[in-house]
């Protein structure tokens, strides 16, 4: 009998409505901290807490860099992971997987 790992990564990709309530949300940044639709809506909804997060870190969307924002006011999540992925339009396929 197989043994159930209890340490397991859950991923799901969901829409921002059912966001809240969630442990942690992910975000992606691209160069020169662009962000998406999604994250300028979380950004917004905390009163823009994860675009003063970034300045504060000098967090710019470096392909490989990450930001955390532990329990963001405004928004119901116990934190908030910002992924830097780069120059979108210049990644490989494989780079997209090295996230």
């Amino acid at each position: 009998m197989a043994s159930k790992d209890t340490n397991a990564i859950k991923i799901e990709f969901a829409t921002l409505k059912k966001a809240p309530g969630e442990d942690t949300c992910v975000i992606l940044s691209g160069k020169d901290f662009s962000l998406s639709a999604v994250g300028h809506d979380f950004d917004e909804m905390s009163g823009g807490l994860v675009e003063k997060s970034a300045e504060a870190a000098d967090f710019d969307g470096k392909a490989k860099t990450s930001m955390e924002i532990l329990a963001p006011s405004g928004l119901d999540i116990g934190r908030l992971l910002v992924v830097g992925a780069g120059d979108y339009e210049k990644q490989s396929e494989k780079e997209w997987m090295l996230l």
